[in-house]
């Protein structure tokens, strides 16, 4: 009896390890955040009439991927919504990664977008779509966020698990 459970424990922490990810990274943090125009769209039909149009409201993606130190991980497009977009990265040297938002005056409310770590931390920036559009997209792209990335000469994809809003930026 006592050999079947020994067994057991190592089948079981054999497949603990084996479902470990088989790349350096280690956790992804997205953020999205909407902006509104200060002014409001207003048109003047042919019948001299003002109409108001609806505020169009845009949304702009924080993106950082943390990574085991001493590996490298390059990160080719990133599908938002369905809809490819080329990427662009930037090395964050310090963390926390802190953003700052405007309130009263000049008071401003604080958000940790990435805790200090030792690992290595980069920023993506969408950098436009892609133009051709792949013709392979990831199945569950729509309504997520999802990066493909180079590690060792294979390609991954990771799906954000969570997507923060931050506070609206209104524009004047």
């Amino acid at each position: 009896m006592k050999k079947s459970g020994i067994i057991i424990l190592l089948i079981v922490s054999s497949l603990g390890l084996y479902s470990q990810t088989k790349t350096s990274l280690i956790k992804g943090y997205a953020y999205e955040r909407e902006s509104t125009p200060g002014i409001i769209p207003k048109t003047i039909g042919e019948d001299g009439k003002e109409t108001t149009r609806p505020i169009p409201r845009i949304k702009s993606y924080q993106l950082f991927l943390e990574y085991k130190k001493g590996t490298t991980i390059k990160p080719t497009k990133v599908w938002i919504n369905g809809v490819a977009y080329r990427v662009r990265t930037e090395n964050i040297s310090t963390t926390p990664v802190l953003f700052k938002t405007n309130t009263v005056g000049d008071l401003y409310d604080t958000d940790t977008l990435v805790n200090k770590t030792n690992n290595k931390v980069i920023q993506l920036f969408t950098d436009g779509e892609l133009k051709p559009v792949p013709k392979s997209k990831p199945k569950n792209a729509a309504g997520n966020i999802i990066v493909e990335y180079s590690y060792k000469g294979k390609t991954y994809q990771y799906k954000f698990k969570e997507i923060k809003k931050i506070a609206p930026q209104i524009l004047q």
